[in-house]
């Protein structure tokens, strides 16, 4: 358990010009009656005067909160102070706390960390409020709630005690060598371990998705030069954000907008128009353009109205939407037409859009991260093992129950029960300071 007393501004001025700095280890209380002069009733809100004991300058007047531990988020001494959110009150209220003997600032994420440490949550829940944290869209919201809420969790917890029962029965047979046991023992035992690597299977299956969600999926729009790529992007956007000429070959370079689409997270790329050409420069922006056409999850696909005529070197793929541009000039005005000057077509092609992302969304997965995907395949590869060699009738019962006993060390370390430390620095990276 950390012993350490911390601080830092846990939340940024909100709406109402609100902010919060924390305290949390053995010396908060102490701190908080310190610079407030008075007890606090631990989980009620008090109002109290922040006032610097040296000086007697009073610094803001501000709601405090105490959570005795280890009840409490971090599992130590919690005292929140919800300052009023200025600059001036939160960097002499942070000026102050930095004075008192036994308080530091917190590095990131040492908040996540000492609830970590403490047990209050376990690695897989770690990431998920890291995901929180940077959550754009709703949808990316739901995800790291359900993650951060123990949905993964809960689901190894299930897998463990699974895989404990049929280590128990393995160990039994050891041990008892001499008793006469079932004769279906083992065809019991290799059924129960297909059912389990089969319901892994299934929480693995929309993994991709689950990731892309957590990233936000790419939309990349493909064409060839001065079809309305750049001119759409920029409706999209709402503003001008890709510069447009009539000019062949102006975009030289993928730009990125961003567009949260009903909760859905969709970055929309604009591609250089792909045509054969001598310009080393625009060369070298078409073969990012293929690059990133062939990486996206989704391409809209700009054609000539009047030629049909696909852009070269692009192999349609069946998900693509083909549409044909500048329904402004040619009067189309079909469903399968779009106008980026004037904004015709654009909500069918967002309603496309959202379509096929929702359909993908159907079959989400329980992991977003590679590292807890990583972790259950071979956690199911240990088990693939012993299921060959049950089926071979392997005599080594030993080495059976040894390579139960590694899957679950691999299952255990989705949650953080083993080797913690070498995965705690790259995911608390990602933290605001102190979280």
């Amino acid at each position: 358990m950390s012993r350490d007393t911390i601080f830092a501004q846990a939340t940024a001025p909100g709406r109402a010009g609100i902010s919060v700095v924390r305290i949390s280890g053995p010396k908060s209380y102490d701190t908080l009656t310190r610079i407030t002069g008075r007890d606090a009733k631990p989980r009620y809100a008090h109002v109290r005067s922040i006032v610097d004991p040296v000086t007697n300058d009073m610094l803001d007047e501000a709601v405090v909160l105490y959570f005795p531990g280890p009840a409490s988020f971090t599992g130590e001494d919690v005292v929140e102070l919800q300052v009023h959110g200025s600059r001036a009150v939160v960097d002499s209220v942070l000026k102050l706390l930095g004075t008192l003997d036994g308080l530091r600032m917190a590095e990131a994420g040492e908040f996540t960390r000492q609830a970590l440490t403490n047990q209050r949550i376990d690695l897989a829940q770690t990431e998920g409020l890291g995901d929180l944290l940077s959550a754009e869209t709703k949808m990316q919201q739901q995800q790291a709630l359900n993650l951060m809420g123990g949905r993964l969790s809960k689901k190894c917890e299930e897998w463990h005690s699974i895989i404990l029962n049929n280590l128990s029965m393995i160990t039994a047979s050891i041990d008892f060598s001499d008793e006469e046991l079932p004769d279906n023992i083992l065809e019991e035992f290799s059924t129960k371990l297909r059912d389990l690597v089969r319901d892994m299977e299934a929480a693995l299956s929309g993994h991709q998705t689950a990731e892309r969600l957590r990233n936000g999926f790419q939309v990349a729009i493909v064409g060839e030069p001065n079809i309305g790529k750049s001119t759409l992007l920029n409706f999209l956007a709402g503003r001008d954000v890709a510069l447009t000429s009539e000019i062949a070959g102006t975009t030289r370079d993928v730009i990125e907008v961003s567009v949260d689409l009903d909760g859905i997270p969709i970055t929309f790329l604009d591609t250089a128009g792909i045509r054969d050409t001598e310009d080393v420069i625009e060369g070298l922006g078409i073969e990012r353009a293929l690059t990133k056409a062939d990486q996206a999850d989704l391409r809209v696909v700009l054609v000539d109205p009047t030629s049909e005529r696909k852009p070269g070197g692009v192999t349609i793929r069946s998900d693509d939407i083909i549409l044909h541009a500048k329904s402004d000039i040619s009067n189309r005005g079909d469903s399968n037409s779009v106008s980026g000057l004037t904004g015709d077509g654009v909500d069918h092609l967002l309603s496309q859009v959202k379509f096929i992302f929702a359909d993908r969304l159907s079959n989400i997965g329980l992991t977003a991260h590679e590292r807890q995907r990583s972790l259950i395949i071979e956690c199911m590869s240990h088990l693939h093992n012993v299921i060959a060699m049950v089926d071979h009738n392997f005599e080594e019962v030993e080495l059976v129950a040894e390579e139960l006993r590694a899957s679950m060390i691999a299952l255990d370390e989705v949650v953080g029960k083993f080797n913690i430390e070498s995965v705690l620095g790259v995911i608390f990276s990602s933290f605001c300071l102190g979280k």
